[in-house]
């Protein structure tokens, strides 16, 4: 993914550097020994520059590159991010990944990518500065979760919330898990009323009313009330809330208004645990329309042989 691709790993770097300088050092002994000892000081230059003067450089391009990237950020020009780091030989060729994947990551989730959004927060991670590791972790755990990758998600926000971050989304990634494998127990339950009191975003009420939502389906303890109207528009949620609608209609035998939540399901987002239910129950209620067509075709067959013979 694009994440991926523009900037090397630091294990990488250091790797290049340390090559890099053995060879300028070789190079610098054979020229020495052969009397040619004019092309030495040159090479006792570039071997100064690479070690002190690149770093700084390095550090510069990317205190830079990240002021740009808030601009566009807070701009409503997140789009333009992955371009502004694509187009720096300069950034690609020296400044390790992580330094750029943080802002590339934020980038990818505005524009809704979360899949290079994982990618990025997954480079990102590598080396983080200490007071942008809880963000950077929470991010990657929500573009986790979207993408179907839930039990990746869920083991992240074990890990925050044994570490006393409490937050709402920790809980929801956790209780959707158990929810996966189909544990509707009291500990999931618990999770989801935990994270329905701490609810403060409009998008994290609407996940903990969503994971509420789908709890009560599966165990037949069916509510529609107030799930038509979220406080959130992000397309995931939306998404998420067609699907579980579908399912509702599905159970109660309601075939053309599932088929249609799917389908609008789909419409928001096309890959994730979302787009992975509904595309599992389309495929069940097209088997299922088929064979009631096969049915009605033979009933009126039957129909029109009677008349025949009367």
């Amino acid at each position: 993914m694009t994440g991926t691709t523009h900037a090397a790993s630091p294990s990488k770097l250091n790797r290049a550097r340390v090559i890099g300088t053995v060879v300028v050092l070789a190079v610098l002994l054979i020229a020495w020994r052969s009397g040619a000892r004019w092309a030495a000081l040159p090479i006792l230059v570039m071997l100064i520059a690479y070690h002190f003067v690149l770093p700084r450089l390095v550090s510069s391009r990317v205190e830079k590159f990240n002021r740009e990237a808030i601009k566009l950020l807070t701009s409503g020009q997140a789009d333009k991010i992955p371009s502004l780091a694509g187009r720096s030989v300069f950034l690609q060729l020296f400044a390790p990944a992580p330094a750029l994947s943080a802002k590339l990551a934020l980038a990818y989730v505005e524009l809704g990518d979360h899949r290079s959004a994982c990618s990025a927060f997954e480079n990102a991670l590598r080396d983080p500065a200490p007071s942008e590791r809880l963000p950077l972790e929470l991010g990657y755990a929500k573009s986790l979760f979207i993408c179907g990758k839930t039990f990746e998600a869920s083991k992240i926000a074990e890990r925050l919330l044994k570490s006393d971050v409490r937050l709402p989304e920790l809980l929801v990634f956790v209780a959707r898990e158990r929810l996966e494998k189909g544990d509707f127990g009291k500990q999931t339950r618990s999770l989801i009323e935990q994270a329905l009191e701490l609810s403060g975003s409009p998008e994290s009420c609407a996940m903990a009313r969503l994971a509420d939502f789908e709890l009560k389906l599966r165990t037949q303890k069916i509510t529609r009330a107030g799930l038509d109207a979220l406080p959130a528009s992000a397309a995931f949620v939306l998404g998420w809330r067609e699907a579980l609608l579908g399912l509702g209609d599905s159970v109660g035998c309601r075939t053309q208004a599932a088929l249609e939540h799917f389908e609008a399901a789909l419409s928001h987002i096309d890959y994730g645990f979302v787009a992975d239910i509904a595309k599992s129950e389309l495929a069940k209620l097209g088997g299922s329309q088929k064979r009631q067509a096969s049915t009605d075709d033979i009933d009126r067959a039957l129909r029109r042989k009677r008349k025949k013979r009367r």
